[in-house]
């Protein structure tokens, strides 16, 4: 639709913001950058676009290319609070906590309304292990925009501590569908188990990848097991092995069980695989497959340094 409506009119702003956008969605970042930039030429007083190239340039890690963009559209109107909470998630993700809040809180010095603001220092608080506070926050979050979903998500990660399902439902209004609820909850409440055993191979299976190990690595190459999305890794290394002597373990429980929680389910599956003994989970989208993908390749880059 997006590109359609390029065809049709090659200066439209909001045509390559909606591209850029999606793009960004999918972590095709260059694609998004390339498309970001053309939004912004176009129509350099919106801060959309800014905010979106941020968030493009953040998620690569281009902290100092992020925080330009930031303080250009901080330029264009300083009370917008999502300038301040994109400088926020800059410093919170270079690790300068006290930097991270204080513009956190200047968001809602701009915007004492603004759910995202009070979401952010939640997510902060509670990666820092001060719970209250960070349900104190989300809790706010909530207050200011009662049909904002992050914010019962988050609010459902303090309560899964817990372990307490029921108290964490309770947290979500009607408005907001069963089927996110549930798949908010499922994915805190596994995030913060204990690591736990489970058997999700059968006879067969187990035969086959004992004889792959073997057909492999009497060839000299490395194997790399993948584990599912969202499953617990024990049952692959106790199947194969522990890891070191020519065998890697790749584990997707942390990231998916994360990315659902939020996200939510559909953003990396596109249908979904019951059984009595695993989690959900199902084959991937495009973003699903870019995770995976992702993890596989850190998995092959520790391990060539390690040869090194």
């Amino acid at each position: 639709m997006f590109a359609q409506a390029i065809k049709m009119n090659p200066r439209s702003a909001r045509a390559y913001l909606g591209m850029g956008e999606i793009f960004r969605l999918e972590k095709r970042y260059k694609e998004a950058e390339k498309m970001l930039h053309r939004s912004i030429e176009f129509f350099p007083q919106k801060g959309d676009a800014y905010i979106a190239l941020c968030d493009s340039l953040r998620a690569e890690r281009r902290y100092r290319e992020a925080e330009s963009i930031v303080q250009k559209a901080l330029k264009i109107n300083p009370r917008d609070d999502r300038v301040y909470i994109e400088l926020g998630k800059i410093y919170w993700d270079e690790q300068r906590s006290r930097e991270a809040e204080k513009m956190f809180r200047k968001a809602l010095d701009v915007n004492p309304q603004s759910a995202q603001a009070f979401i952010e220092l939640g997510r902060m608080f509670f990666q820092e292990n001060k719970y209250c506070d960070a349900e104190a926050m989300f809790l706010q979050g909530a207050k200011c925009n009662p049909l904002e979903s992050q914010a019962y998500i988050e609010l459902a990660k303090v309560k899964s501590l817990r372990k307490d399902r029921e108290s964490a439902k309770e947290e979500f209004p009607q408005e907001i569908s069963n089927e996110q609820t549930e798949n908010a909850i499922d994915a805190t409440l596994i995030i913060n188990e204990e690591p736990h055993h489970q058997e999700y191979y059968g006879t067969n299976t187990k035969d086959h990848y004992r004889r792959l190990k073997s057909i492999v690595l009497g060839r000299g190459i490395k194997l790399m097991c993948v584990q599912y999305p969202r499953c617990h890794v024990k049952p692959l290394i106790e199947l194969l092995g522990q890891p070191g002597d020519g065998v890697v373990f790749i584990d997707n429980e942390k990231s998916f069980n994360e990315g659902v929680s939020r996200d939510g389910y559909d953003a990396y599956f596109t249908d979904r695989c019951y059984n009595k003994i695993s989690p959900n989970f199902g084959h991937c989208t495009y973003r699903g497959n870019r995770l995976l993908a992702e993890n596989i390749a850190d998995a092959i880059v520790v391990n060539l340094h390690k040869t090194e």
